[in-house]
Formats: C-alpha cells, structure tokens, sequence
C-alpha cells in the first residue's frame, strides 16, 4: 500500500472519503475538519501529496496564504493562524 492510499487528504482529493469542502483549484483544496475548533476553522492542503513541508514548492506556499487570506475575508476574519502536519 502506498502512502497516498494511507493519507486522509489525498482520500479526501480522490473523493474516497467525503468532505465539507469549501474551496478547491488547480492546486489546493479546503475543507471543514470533522470537529471545528473555532468559527472559520478550514484546513488547507495541496492537492499533491507531500510527506514533508520542506518538498512543498514555495509557489504552492504562496497560493495556500492566498487562499487563507481569501477564506478569512469571507469568514469575516481578523486574524489567521497556520498549523502545519505532515505524515
């Protein structure tokens, strides 16, 4: 079994789990979690499977801010905070 077989997001991107997603494109692909910690909790993640945030390409990186940025607006945010997990 490969990792990305193993890897909830990448279930989550082929439609083998269902999700609440409230953002995707080319690249990313936001959703709801399954227990919300606060108003506007979203996680955001790359539509390709990386095992390391340091394999993640900077442009990537810079989209993922953006669309937090754009979610926040939405939400009617004020702050943002990022967590990063990988496997």
């Amino acid at each position: 079994m490969v990792i990305q077989d193993r890897c909830v997001i990448c279930n989550i991107v082929a439609g083998k789990i269902p999700a609440w997603i409230v953002y995707r494109d080319a690249d990313v692909i936001c959703f709801l979690p399954k227990t919300l910690e606060a108003y506007g909790h979203t996680l955001i993640a790359p539509k390709k499977h990386y095992s390391d945030i340091f394999l993640i390409p900077e442009n990537f990186l810079e989209s993922a801010i953006a669309t937090a940025k754009k979610l926040a607006i939405h939400y009617c945010m004020t702050k943002i905070k990022f967590l990063k997990n990988c496997d």
